[in-house]
């Protein structure tokens, strides 16, 4: 026993004088000062006032408190001592307490403490708190930033300033938010801002947690995750910190993290390494603390990969199992009220219960892009710019913005506008007469990374190592490299040799290496706005668009000397990258009559999907385009129309659709795990299936029932289908309409249990074919002249009707259109069945 105190009680020293050494003090152990054994001595030198020196006695007991015989010990070691050397304090420090008779022994120069005492010392935040805000306060964001607007995931909900919305909710709640968007959408604008908002609340005292910011893209530069903690501790307050305190604080919840960047924590992005990083940061989310974390949507595989995440983080939760999507009273507030209640009870009646209950409130929001109001207030804050530069007010720079090309939906991402109005502005009077430059994603990163080269140039010999055109060329080789070793950073030493390898950067660059030293080198490479040295000399890009664009770049150059093969067939490109290939087709038609060569042309699935996409990436319109066996993945496609096209076994997956047309288009087409929002088609042909889909505010319509659709496991919201054959099971119709449509069972077989489910859905002039509904309530209201057989395995109200052979407990009719309840009829479903066939040809024959 007596040598496991020892081990305590040196433990206990050890981390005091970690505390100190924390403090700033340099510090030495168990010394001898005339005949006293001091556990810790602490030196310090204070501007202003000299060296401050300090005796420290640490004490640890595993009971009770501190005994006044102990603390009058120490007051006469130390006032003994002071008549013989000099030093400024002498302190008691114990892991317990002190008697109300040993506190009353405090004097100038002797303290006692408590290690929760000292360790607030440390953690007291405020001194650089006030420079982190005074710092964001310097910044150019900080008078133009516009506040961005978000949509809950799972409710729909719109919040039109999250920032406001988060800070409030920060002020009463504790909670996880994960914070989905695309590039240049403001995700790191964003926890900026947060964390500049929450720090005024902080030293204002209206909120308790302290925000700290952390940049998920150094995790890996780390052994593990308590070595970046720590650091990026010591990055963002200039003070280190013991790990056990750190970990302590965040088990308490005494932290409000902004977590920046999960899609950038790692160089690799295979789902085993997602996983991995994600284990690593949920000590975190799980813990008592509030959290947002940023990622693209993109970056998961897919929701189901996505949710997994976000059931692991309750995944230590008992909850009430029998309460599941499925059941209708399961809505998120209710089954979060249910479960409260649940938790509530069971510490009541398990008081021994060692579960970790804790409850995580966990949402999921996506950034939505700027609308018109958000783009006018952005515009506005630059209307003396543009006076002064352009002779033009912002009104009339917006007028000339939205008659150009597709620039609406540019303006509708917080960077990309950034962009296009520092081009605006350096081009000055010349903006509304430059006939050269179109504005598209490519030809405005062109813009704006040559028009920083330049200026770059400008500024004399001491920026003129590299050329504007090699700097540019450097950048295109770094994103190249990047993007075939699937990493985000590369070393010096991985930049100096592609550098000496390339012939691209010319003028014999090999031999200025002899003449300049490495941070010549570095320095020259820092001096590219779009490049970044991080603080252990990797290289990375400070926006991964930039990264993108560059690779995009390569790639054209490859398309236009045509060896591009074996660059597009080794893997699936990022949409992103293949965006900016197709806007470069947009305002070169070589690239785009080269792209078009190389369709359907090859068996390489790989191949097919990445020309596919660039060259629909590069025109909004496509006439009599013919796509045949391509599978596309991970896309989007905003106003873009297909007229007289032919799609022969065309997949998409994962892809989401915006208000695109297919016109008059021959159509084999299956949308697979897709999100389609005003997507129309006119007058087209052929089929088109809809699996595990979700289609809002969407028109189908064609002549004389000349499309079919096959609708499985998908929602269709607010949509309208006319004239359609349409074969459904197991889905949801909410709000739709559906006029002169044939409605079949997807199967062919016997309809058992795969039911769709119509909500405030109008039926005009519609003819069922034993279609399998989940049948709720209906009035008159949503079937109207309509004909034939729906069956449905849910009980119907008792309806009195012309007996046509059926039980009337059985059936309800809505005129011709009959919807009978298999349910009660067990024993005899072959002769129903039967009777339904019939019904449906008779009333088809009459259609």
């Amino acid at each position: 026993m007596k040598n496991q105190n020892t081990r305590k009680g040196r433990a206990f020293e050890n981390y005091i004088e970690k505390l100190y050494q924390n403090l700033g003090f340099s510090t030495n152990r168990n010394i001898n000062i005339e005949g006293q054994q001091i556990d810790i001595e602490a030196h310090k030198y204070i501007d202003g006032a000299g060296e401050m020196s300090i005796l420290i006695e640490c004490k640890y007991l595993d009971s009770g408190n501190v005994s006044n015989q102990v603390s009058q010990d120490f007051v006469s070691t130390i006032n003994a001592l002071k008549t013989k050397v000099d030093f400024n304090k002498g302190i008691l420090i114990t892991n317990r307490n002190f008697t109300a008779n040993s506190k009353k022994l405090s004097s100038g120069t002797i303290s006692f403490l408590t290690v929760q005492e000292l360790e607030q010392e440390i953690l007291n935040l405020n001194s650089a708190y006030i420079d982190l805000k005074k710092e964001y306060e310097r910044k150019e964001i900080y008078t133009q930033y516009i506040p961005i607007s978000a949509t809950y995931t799972e409710t729909r909900k719109e919040i039109s300033n999250i920032e406001a919305y988060i800070v409030k909710k920060a002020t009463y709640s504790s909670f996880v938010l994960s914070v989905l968007a695309d590039y240049g959408s403001g995700k790191t604008t964003l926890l900026q801002r947060l964390f500049y908002q929450l720090t005024k609340k902080f030293l204002q005292e209206e909120i308790n947690k302290k925000p700290f910011y952390l940049e998920l893209k150094s995790f890996n530069k780390y052994k593990s995750s308590d070595e970046f903690l720590i650091n990026m501790f010591y990055k963002t307050f200039r003070r280190d910190i013991p790990i056990d305190l750190l970990k302590s604080e965040i088990e308490q919840g005494n932290f409000f993290f902004l977590l920046d960047g999960f899609d950038e924590m790692s160089t690799q992005y295979n789902e085993s390494v997602r996983l991995k990083n994600f284990k690593a940061i949920s000590p975190i989310l799980k813990s008592n603390c509030t959290s947002i974390l940023t990622c693209r949507p993109s970056y998961y595989v897919s929701n189901k990969e996505y949710n997994s995440y976000i059931d692991m983080l309750q995944s230590n939760t008992p909850k009430i199992k029998q309460l599941g999507r499925n059941n209708k009273y399961s809505t998120t507030q209710n089954l979060k009220a249910i479960n409260n209640m649940y938790q509530s009870l069971r510490k009541s009646y398990i008081p021994n219960d060692t579960t970790d209950c804790h409850i995580i409130e966990i949402s999921t929001i996506t950034l939505n892009s700027f609308d018109d109001k958000q783009i006018d207030n952005f515009l506005k804050k630059f209307n003396s710019d543009f006076l002064e530069k352009c002779k033009s007010t912002w009104e009339d720079i917006k007028k000339f913005l939205l008659n150009i090309y597709d620039l609406s939906e540019l303006m509708s991402k917080p960077l990309l506008l950034k962009m296009i109005k520092d081009t605006i502005i350096s081009q000055g009077e010349k903006y509304q007469n430059n006939g050269v430059i179109e504005f598209t994603p490519a030809s405005l990163y062109e813009v704006y990374t040559n028009i920083n080269l330049d200026l770059d140039w400008e500024k004399g010999v001491i920026r003129q190592l590299l050329t504007q055109e090699q700097r540019s060329n450097y950048a295109e080789i770094i994103a190249l490299a990047m993007f075939e070793k699937q990493v985000l950073e590369l070393s010096f030493k991985e930049l100096k040799s592609l550098i000496e390898s390339s012939d691209v950067v010319a003028l014999n660059l090999e031999k200025e290496f002899d003449k300049v030293s490495l941070q010549d080198i570095i320095s020259d490479v820092q001096i590219c706005s779009f490049i970044t040295r991080t603080e252990d000399d990797t290289f990375r890009f400070v926006h991964k668009s930039f990264m993108e664009f560059f690779v995009a770049k390569n790639l054209k150059n490859s398309i236009k000397s045509n060896t591009f093969d074996y660059k597009f067939n080794t893997s699936s490109i990022p949409k992103e990258i293949l965006y900016f290939i197709g806007s470069y087709g947009h305002i070169d038609k070589e690239i785009k009559n080269k792209l078009y060569r190389k369709l359907n042309t090859t068996d390489n699935k790989d191949f097919r999907r990445n020309i596919t996409c660039a060259y629909i990436y590069s025109d909004q319109k496509h006439e009599k385009l013919k796509l045949t066996n391509v599978s596309i993945d991970d896309y989007s496609l905003s106003k873009t129309e297909f007229n007289t096209c032919k799609f022969n076994n065309v997949t998409f997956i994962h892809t989401e659709f915006k208000y695109t047309v297919f016109n008059k288009c021959d159509c084999n087409i299956d949308f697979n795990t897709c999100v389609c929002v005003g997507v129309s088609t006119l007058e087209s042909t052929g089929t088109i299936m809809q699996e595990q889909s979700t289609f809002n505010k969407c028109s189908f319509q064609s002549d004389s029932n000349v499309l079919k659709l096959a609708i499985e496991n998908s929602r269709m919201k607010n949509s309208n289908y006319s004239n359609l054959t349409i074969h459904i099971s197991s889905s949801i119709f909410e709000k739709c309409n559906l006029d002169k449509c044939i409605v079949r069972p997807l199967s062919t077989e016997k309809p058992r249990s795969e039911s769709t489910k119509f909500q405030n859905t109008i039926f005009k002039d519609c003819l069922f074919e034993g279609v399998n509904i989940n049948y709720i309530k209906a009035d008159k209201s949503q079937f109207q002249k309509c004909k034939g057989v729906c069956i449905t395995y849910v009980d119907t109200d008792e309806i009195h009707y012309e007996n046509y052979g059926f039980d009337h407990r059985g059936c309800k009719y809505y005129d011709d259109l009959v919807i009978i309840n298999l349910s009660l009829y067990k024993n005899r479903i072959d002769w129903i069945y039967n009777l339904i066939t019939k019904k449906i040809k008779k009333v088809s024959l009459k259609k």
